[in-house]
């Protein structure tokens, strides 16, 4: 089992049906995991209606679930975050990211972009979800769950660099 898996096992298990997602290179062992486990994905266009879609899917259901890649996915689906943070729905982001190296790059030099597909996803979102993580283990799910769904809701997310989706857990 993958990080990836791990990670989509734990939302199945507990009892996430739908997953709102575009599918990107930055992603590719998530949306693989995601395939392959029984929640179903939806599929959208646009990250900002995914993130929209989860946020009021959220509401209804108590907790939504978006799946973005790295770059462009994150900064397009900040207007369903933030509306997720501004009206207290539970809401989990998986993002794809860089390499690790290269994330822990941007963040150390203070850095915009690296590549096309290397933003600050950190500097980014902190101020609109009530916890950002950075995958190491997978085991950052937990308390990301915990924290969208008790107490006053909101997002939390997680950003799983490539070489992290794919790396093995015993």
């Amino acid at each position: 089992m993958n990080i990836s898996e791990k990670i989509i096992k734990f939302l199945e298990k507990k009892g996430v049906k739908h997953i709102m997602t575009i599918t990107g290179g930055h992603s590719m062992h998530l949306n693989d995991a995601l395939f392959r486990s029984k929640i179903k994905p939806v599929f959208f266009h646009h990250e900002q209606g995914a993130a929209m879609a989860a946020e009021a899917y959220g509401r209804i259901s108590g907790l939504g679930v978006v799946l973005v890649t790295a770059g462009p996915g994150v900064l397009n689906s900040l207007n369903g975050v933030s509306g997720a943070w501004a009206d207290s729905s539970p809401l989990i982001v998986l993002s794809g990211a860089n390499y690790s190296a290269e994330v822990s790059y941007l963040k150390k030099h203070n850095m915009r972009q690296v590549g096309l597909q290397g933003v600050n996803t950190e500097a980014i979102v902190t101020p609109i979800v009530k916890k950002y993580f950075q995958v190491k283990t997978g085991d950052e799910i937990k308390e990301a769950y915990e924290l969208a769904t008790t107490d006053r809701k909101g997002p939390c997310w997680l950003e799983i660099p490539l070489d992290v989706q794919s790396k093995e857990v015993k």
